[in-house]
């Protein structure tokens, strides 16, 4: 039988999405190969201490909106401090030099670990400031001790805790951004699947990504339809919103590269935030009440989810998110689509189990140029039945015909 301390750690994992639509490191552009014998890779057995104050002085980038995304709850953390006193062995972290700054990394691997340390060390500013308090050990002469406590009570354990070393790998040189995406999903091979859009917010630092991030936080619809409490801690919430953007604006530019699609969304909106400011966070707005009449439509626990004949599957799927959030966004009138709510519902559910073509364009494989294509083109001509003011992107429609007739 569980203990009360062994159910706390699991973890709750509020996003559920299909793995439909996720990049993967097999989609991955090698175009780095060649480049490789400039990449500088060099381990270091950094100590607490010397982490403590790396993240104090910023020169790893732990952004403060990281710590409301934080995964671990206190007696994961809690271990991990444990661990470190008595110098059991943890996982290594990789770190990234920043090209643009010298002496600065970005997290490639570790952000948990990094954040753990960061609040248990972190002096307090006030009283009511939040501090890690160990919890949930089985050695209780541990429990109850915050960083000060332990320094001030135990020194032969502070100075233990302090001075373990931490295997830190450091990557410099780096040739392009996919080398650290390639890292970075295969040090998660096989373990919990992580969203890229962790490391995307650190390798895309900027004004729209603080943008996006916060309204992903603050919009009620958002976390709704992901069924969320507090930020999911994988990004994925951040991810969905730039999809929207990606494909509300650059539609025609998308050429199959879904990791670099939403890359240069971000890039461009970063470099222009002072003549886009106003557009993107009208199209936030736009955002919410197209979710609105989505959830309207299909139901708050079935919208972007697939039919599969008797229900709808649990879990969410990007691409089907995808083409009804883009549809409706352009469609210059919305209301039809609600006086028309059960047709439109009975459509879908009818392309779901009897066009193969669309099943396999929101089933797998779903990033590349001719399952996106194919799922924008027909799910915007089953809609242009309803609103006739729909145009289905001019490059999807062009590619889809030229498939279509080979």
């Amino acid at each position: 039988m569980k203990s009360k301390v062994d159910n706390e750690l699991i973890e709750d994992i509020s996003v559920e999405f299909s793995p439909v639509g996720e990049v993967n490191d097999e989609e991955l552009k090698t175009d780095y190969l060649e480049e490789l014998n400039d990449v500088v890779t060099w381990s270091t057995d950094w100590t607490v201490g010397t982490l403590i104050n790396q993240l104090e002085e910023g020169n790893i980038d732990l952004h403060p909106k990281f710590q409301r995304r934080d995964a671990w709850n206190q007696i994961k953390k809690s271990r991990l401090i444990e661990s470190l006193i008595y110098g059991l062995p943890i996982p290594q972290i990789v770190l990234a030099e920043d090209k643009k700054k010298r002496g600065r990394f970005i997290v490639v691997d570790g952000k948990q670990r990094l954040l753990t340390l960061q609040k248990f060390c972190k002096e307090p500013k006030n009283d009511t400031q939040d501090i890690l308090v160990l919890k949930g050990l089985r050695n209780d002469v541990l429990n109850g001790l915050s960083y000060k406590d332990l320094e001030g009570k135990f020194p032969e354990f502070y100075k233990s805790f302090i001075n373990q070393s931490i295997r830190s790998v450091i990557i410099k040189n780096w040739p392009s951004d996919n080398f650290l995406y390639t890292i970075f999903f295969r040090l998660n091979t096989g373990s919990l699947s992580l969203s890229p859009q962790e490391l995307r917010r650190a390798l895309k630092p900027g004004p729209f990504m603080d943008f996006v991030d916060d309204f992903s936080v603050e919009s009620k619809e958002i976390r709704e339809i992901l069924k969320l409490s507090e930020p999911d801690y994988r990004m994925r919430d951040i991810e969905l919103v730039i999809r929207y953007y990606a494909f509300r604006n650059f539609v025609t530019s998308y050429k199959g590269d879904y990791k670099l699609f939403l890359d240069n969304t971000c890039e461009v909106f970063n470099k222009e935030w002072s003549k886009k400011e106003q557009v993107v966070k009208e199209q936030a707005e736009e955002l919410n009440s197209v979710i609105r009449l989505c959830s309207d439509i299909f139901g708050k626990d079935h919208v972007f989810r697939r039919w599969k004949g008797n229900k709808y599957e649990s879990r969410m799927n990007r691409a089907v998110f995808d083409i009804i959030v883009y549809y409706f966004s352009v469609s210059r009138n919305r209301s039809i689509f609600l006086k028309n709510k059960k047709s439109i519902k009975e459509n879908f559910n009818d392309y779901c189990m009897n066009d193969s073509r669309f099943i396999k364009s929101i089933s797998s494989n779903t990033n590349n140029l001719i399952e996106t294509a194919t799922r924008f083109v027909l799910w915007g001509k089953a809609l242009q039945k309803f609103d006739n003011t729909i145009a289905i992107p001019s490059n999807l429609n062009t590619y889809f015909k030229s498939i279509r007739n080979t």
